[in-house]
C-alpha cells in the first residue's frame, strides 16, 4: 500500500508496504483544510449540512461540493474493501475532513485505498453514520485489506462532533500562538504544549511535532525555557518532548549538558535515560563523558546500545573495553539491534580491534537478522 500524502491513492490489495493511516479527531482538526458533514448526491457530489471547520479565507464553500472519489467508496460494513458479504449502510450522511486539490480545486479525502479489481475506495478521515453510530475505514493488520467497521472512538455521532468541536477550537488556539511576534513569548507558549502537566490539550500529542518544528529555530529564546521545564518537571512527568528539542538545537544547546548529565545520574523514568543520551551525542560535549559511561555500565541494554553510540560519537577511546565487556556471550534474536549498535560502537573506535569481535557475532545465528551499518561493516572485512 504505497501512501501518497494529500490523498492521492493508496494501491491496495492484500500486500500493503504502509499501514492504512488512521488518526485521531484532533489531528484530521488541524490538517484538514475544510471539515464537514453532509448527505451523499449522485456521484462525488455532497450536499453540505454542517460545516464544523471551514475552509481559508476567499476560499468558497457552497451548498453542494465536489469530493474526488466519494461516489466510489465502498459502503458496506465488515467485509473486506470491495469483497463479498458483509452489512450494507442504508444511510448517506457522511462527516468529512478534507484538503482542496491544488489541480482541480475540487476537494480530495486526506488519504485513500483503493481495491484494484473493484475499484472500490475507502480514506481516512471519512466518517459513515448509520443512525447515531459511526462507521469507519480501518486495516486490522498491515499488509492486509481494509474494513468498513463501526468506530469505537468516537462512537456516535454526537461524540464525533463533540470532539470535532474541541478539535476545531484547540487548532484555532494553536495558530494564535504561531502568530505571536515575541520570539520569547512564542518559545513559552510553544514549550507548554511539550508538557502534559502545562499543555492547554492535555494529554492530546496533535501539536507536539510541529512544536519540534518551529522551536528549533528560536534557539537562544527557547534554551533557557527549556532549561527551566527539565529542572521543575523532569521527575514528575514525561520530558522526552523537552529532550529532543535539545536534541534538534545540538551545540547551541551545550549550556544545558549540567542538567542533563544529573538526569543520567538519577533514576530512569519513563526513558528518560534514552532520549537524554540521545541529546547529548547531538550536543556533542566531552564534559559528558563520565556520566555517559556511569549510565552506560547500568543501565540496560538497550540505554547501553544508545549510550555506546554516544561514546563513539564522542570518540571516547578508552571506552572501548567498557563496551567490549557488555557484549553479550548468547545473545536473544530480542538483542540483535542493541548487540549490533554495541559492535558497530567498537568499529567507530577502533576498526582493526573491532575485526575480532564484529566478525565472531557475525556467525552468532541471532546476529543473522543484524542489518544496516553492521551489514556493511561485515562486507567490508570479508572483501579485505
Amino acid at each position: 500500500m504505497a501512501l501518497l500524502a494529500g490523498s492521492a491513492l493508496l494501491l491496495a490489495g492484500p500486500v500493503a508496504a504502509e499501514m492504512f493511516p488512521v488518526f485521531p479527531i484532533p489531528w484530521y482538526c488541524h490538517e484538514a483544510d475544510l471539515a464537514v458533514e453532509g448527505r451523499v448526491l449522485k456521484g462525488d457530489a455532497l450536499r453540505v449540512e454542517r460545516i464544523h471547520k471551514g475552509a481559508a479565507r476567499g476560499v468558497k464553500v457552497g451548498d453542494t461540493i465536489t469530493v474526488l472519489g466519494l461516489g466510489r467508496h465502498d459502503r458496506v460494513a465488515e467485509r473486506e474493501l470491495g469483497g463479498n458479504g458483509g452489512t450494507p449502510l442504508t444511510a448517506d450522511r457522511v462527516v468529512l475532513f478534507l484538503r482542496q486539490d491544488a489541480a482541480s480545486k475540487s476537494w480530495k479525502p486526506m488519504a485513500t485505498s483503493e481495491a484494484p479489481a473493484q475499484g472500490r475506495l475507502g480514506s481516512a478521515g471519512m466518517y459513515w453514520i448509520q443512525g447515531e453510530e459511526v462507521f469507519v475505514y480501518s486495516q486490522m493488520m498491515n499488509p492486509g485489506p481494509l474494513f468498513l467497521t463501526r468506530a469505537s472512538s468516537p462512537y456516535t455521532l454526537a461524540e464525533l462532533r463533540n470532539a470535532t468541536l474541541r478539535g476545531v477550537r484547540n487548532s484555532e488556539a494553536f495558530h494564535t500562538v504561531l502568530a505571536l511576534k515575541d520570539p520569547q513569548a512564542k518559545a513559552r507558549a510553544l514549550i507548554a504544549y511539550l508538557l502534559q502537566s502545562t499543555s492547554p490539550v492535555g494529554r492530546d500529542t496533535t501539536f507536539r511535532y510541529h512544536v519540534r518544528e518551529l522551536l528549533a529555530p528560536l534557539g537562544v529564546h527557547a534554551l533557557p525555557l527549556l532549561m527551566e521545564a527539565l529542572k521543575v518537571r523532569a521527575q514528575r512527568e514525561d520530558v522526552s518532548g523537552v529532550l529532543m528539542i535539545l536534541y534538534d538545537l545540538g551545540p547551541r544547546a551545550k549550556p544545558a549538558v549540567p542538567l542533563l548529565t544529573a538526569l543520567l545520574d538519577g533514576r530512569d523514568r519513563r526513558n528518560v535515560h534514552y532520549h537524554t543520551i540521545q541529546a547529548l551525542r547531538s550536543i556533542g560535549d566531552k564534559a559528558a563523558l563520565p556520566a555517559l559511561r556511569r549510565v552506560f555500565e547500568r543501565g540496560d541494554l538497550t540505554v547501553a546500545g544508545e549510550a555506546a553510540e554516544t561514546l563513539a560519537a564522542l570518540k571516547d577511546a578508552d571506552s572501548y573495553d567498557r563496551i567490549a565487556k557488555r557484549l553479550p556471550t548468547d545473545p536473544l534474536t530480542r538483542d540483535v539491534y542493541n548487540v549490533a549498535r554495541l559492535l558497530e560502537a567498537l568499529y567507530t573506535l577502533d576498526p582493526a580491534k573491532a575485526r575480532e569481535p564484529i566478525m565472531r557475532y557475525a556467525e552468532l545465528p541471532a546476529m543473522k537478522g543484524a542489518g544496516g551499518r553492521l551489514r556493511r561493516i561485515i562486507r567490508q572485512y570479508r572483501q579485505r
